[in-house]
Formats: C-alpha cells, structure tokens, sequence
C-alpha cells in the first residue's frame, strides 16, 4: 500500500471517529437538556406533591437516566481509546517498515558509491603506474 493510501485512511478514520464523537456529544447534550428540563417538572411535582416517598419515585427514573447516560459516555471513551491505540501501532509499524527500507536503500548505495571510489582509486593508481616520473 502507497504511503499516500495510508495516510489518507488514517485520516479518513480519524475523522470519521471525530464525526461519530460530535455527534454523539451532540446526542448527549440533547438528552442532558432532556434530562434537565424534567428534572425540573419532578422538582415542581416534589414540590406540589408533599411526600418524601412521592418524590423519591419520581426522581428514580431521572438517576435511571443519568446512570444510562453515563454508561453510553464511558463506552464510547473506551471505543474511541480502542480504536486511536489501533491506529497508533499501525503508524508505529508503518513507520519502522519505512525506516528499514531507508536505511537498506542508504547501505545500499554507499556500497554502491564505494565500489565505485575503489574502481576509480584503482583506475588512477594504474595509470599513475605507466607513466614514467617526470
């Protein structure tokens, strides 16, 4: 695979990763102003209704809520730590593959511009040989 390939889908994935958290931060802001607004309408109705126990089972199905909330929070964090711990060990043997490949095409080339030097060295040297002194 190209190195444009790859970054291109690390990026794609990062951004459809992004995409997916704003929405779903976009989601639970919805329901956090949901869940305010009835937290609100309990609060009136604790208010109005006198009894401790009334109010507490009104109440329940806002934690319910919150607890759920919550939940759906913390799993997409672990998803989303998943998926970048992923993306990183794939960059990281992208990466050491590239730098092998540098480093055989380096050695490669100075043995080939050593081979060189030796061959002209030795080119020089002989004819250096068949002249007489001067």
């Amino acid at each position: 695979m190209a190195d444009s390939d790859l970054k291109k889908m690390n990026r794609e994935r990062l951004a459809e990763l992004l995409l997916a958290e704003k929405r779903k931060t976009a989601e639970l802001e919805d329901e956090i102003q949901s869940l305010r607004k009835k937290l609100e309408e309990r609060e009136i109705k604790i208010e109005n209704s006198g009894s401790i126990a009334e109010a507490s089972l009104s109440l329940n199905g806002v934690f319910e809520a919150a607890e759920s909330a919550c939940r759906q929070y913390v799993e997409n964090v672990e998803r989303i730590c998943a998926d970048r711990e992923r993306s990183s060990e794939m960059r990281e043997e992208y990466s050491k593959r590239a730098a092998e490949e540098i480093i055989a095409e380096a050695k490669r080339s100075s043995e080939t511009i050593l081979a060189e030097a030796i061959r002209l060295g030795e080119k020089i040297l002989k004819e250096a040989k068949k002249r007489p002194y001067d």
